[in-house]
């Protein structure tokens, strides 16, 4: 295991909660979570907006970071939706719990 894993990875791992891929010292972006390295399913972690059933992106091709806040390290950049598409995401929740 590198040098740069931290003692959550470093447990999860011990537990056979995640399975490592490759060295972690060869992130693809250097501020990026290194636990996102670990997610075995990488179709989990979503950018786009869930409305309705869809995976669209926000009206204005824009998005913002979400980050960890203990490290500051980039989870995800996740789209930023405008007031027409929030209040079509709350219609459609509203719908889903009616049911």
């Amino acid at each position: 295991m590198s040098k740069r894993s931290n003692s959550l990875l470093s447990a999860a791992e011990r537990e056979g909660v995640v399975e490592l891929r490759g060295d972690l010292d060869a992130l693809p972006l250097p501020n990026r979570h290194a636990a996102l390295e670990c997610l075995r399913d990488k179709r989990l972690l979503r950018e786009l907006a869930y409305i309705d059933g869809k995976w669209p992106a926000s009206h204005a091709a824009t998005r913002f970071p979400v980050t960890d806040p203990a490290t500051g390290a980039l989870l995800a950049e996740v789209a930023s939706l405008d007031a027409a598409q929030t209040g079509e995401a709350i219609a459609a929740a509203a719908r889903a719990f009616a049911a």
